[in-house]
């Protein structure tokens, strides 16, 4: 997450009403800033909670597990450094709107397991997923299940999943679902919901 030690980027601090977010100034807390309504970003300048000699290749000892010590030791985040202002932001996919009933996403990572994660948010889609409320177009392939649990799957066809990040997944039992489908990171999933339920909100 930090490929640009030792430049010129910035080191932050990120405060929001959730909490406190510590990472460098490359886009990697985009999220943060999308999600928060309120949030104030701090360049960590003070070295004096840095810990010392001060490595170029090393921020995650150096600068950021020092900084989160001294703020749960209850330091103020005005005390690390001045308001940093225009926070780099990654142009990350979104879920688009096609019509009433039509929705776009996007793969973004596949894991270990070759399970697919998407960038479908539980938050605002899981009440219109039910058992066969809806069709995913994922590769060339449509899913029409959604599980609560992987054991729910008798066979290795691919069925949804609300994964623990709070997405919907795509998985296989026993199997990778990626590979099955022949899908990588990036990828479109195209979503359809099949009755008006609950569809208001989205």
């Amino acid at each position: 997450v930090d490929p640009g030690v030792g430049s010129s980027r910035r080191p932050l601090l990120v405060v929001t009403e959730s909490g406190y977010f510590l990472a460098p100034d490359n886009g990697v807390l985009s999220e943060i800033y999308s999600r928060e309504e309120r949030f104030v970003c701090l360049n960590l300048t003070t070295s004096r909670f840095f810990h010392q000699p001060l490595s170029q290749t090393f921020h995650g000892r150096d600068i950021f597990s020092p900084a989160a010590a001294w703020l749960s030791r209850g330091i103020h985040p005005s005390c690390f450094g001045e308001v940093a202002s225009s926070p780099v932001r990654l142009c990350l996919p979104r879920v688009r709107k096609l019509g009433k009933r039509k929705f776009t996403g996007n793969i973004l990572k596949v894991d270990k397991f070759g399970n697919v994660v998407t960038n479908i948010p539980a938050e605002k889609f899981q009440s219109v997923f039910g058992a066969t409320n809806f069709q995913l177009r994922i590769g060339s392939q449509w899913v029409t299940r959604v599980y609560s649990s992987y054991t729910q799957a008798q066979d290795q066809n691919p069925f949804a999943i609300w994964g623990s990040f709070g997405l919907l997944e795509i998985s296989c039992n026993q199997a990778s679902a990626a590979k099955k489908l022949n899908v990588v990171p990036y990828d479109e999933v195209e979503i359809k919901i099949n009755s008006e339920r609950n569809i208001s909100q989205l």
